[in-house]
């Protein structure tokens, strides 16, 4: 799922401090620092409050969807050879450690919003605070991925565990790391 920030902040909903929800598009407070929220608007938009965009990375929806265990193989063998084509073809005979992480990866990069709401509450935080918003979005997605599909339990905590940063993460949308 790829979802570009345009959409995320036309339907990605935050909890402000008096406790109610507001599109982030029309909240001053909440645009992202390109000021793209709407027209006209200043370059010289705020970024989030730490305590907002953590609290908008726990109401995101972080559902994966429920599948026999061999359609979640054959998509994510699919996926992972679409996406790695000059490496070893995965298929149903491949390493078991290897097929629960392209499952998990799959579940967490291709069905669910886990990359558009990461980066989009990202690219408002303070860089001090990039990651810790992240690991909530992903620890999230995770556990939903974990209570979903029991069997993937162990490589979904492996995945929380373990740092997704620059250089383990490649861009979206065939940019740089800066959306300036």
């Amino acid at each position: 799922m790829s979802t570009g920030t345009g959409v995320c902040m036309m339907t990605m909903r935050v909890i402000t401090e008096k406790g109610q929800r507001v599109n982030a598009q029309h909240n001053p407070q909440i645009r992202d620092r390109s000021g793209s929220a709407g027209r006209g608007q200043s370059r010289t938009a705020a970024l989030a409050t730490r305590a907002e965009l953590i609290a908008a990375a726990n109401i995101v929806d972080v559902s994966v969807p429920a599948m026999s265990l061999p359609r979640l193989i054959r998509l994510s063998t699919a996926h992972y050879n679409e996406l790695h084509p000059g490496k070893r073809a995965a298929d149903f005979a491949s390493d078991e450690a290897f097929m629960t992480r392209i499952c998990v990866n799959y579940l967490r990069h291709a069905c669910s919003g886990y990359d558009s709401h990461r980066d989009f509450i990202r690219q408002m935080a303070s860089p001090k605070d990039r990651a810790e918003i992240g690991a909530v979005i992903k620890g999230r997605v995770l556990r939903s991925i974990a209570n979903t599909y029991p069997m993937l339990i162990e490589e979904a905590r492996r995945q929380a565990r373990r740092e997704d940063t620059p250089p383990h993460r490649k861009p979206l949308h065939g940019k740089g790391n800066s959306r300036r």
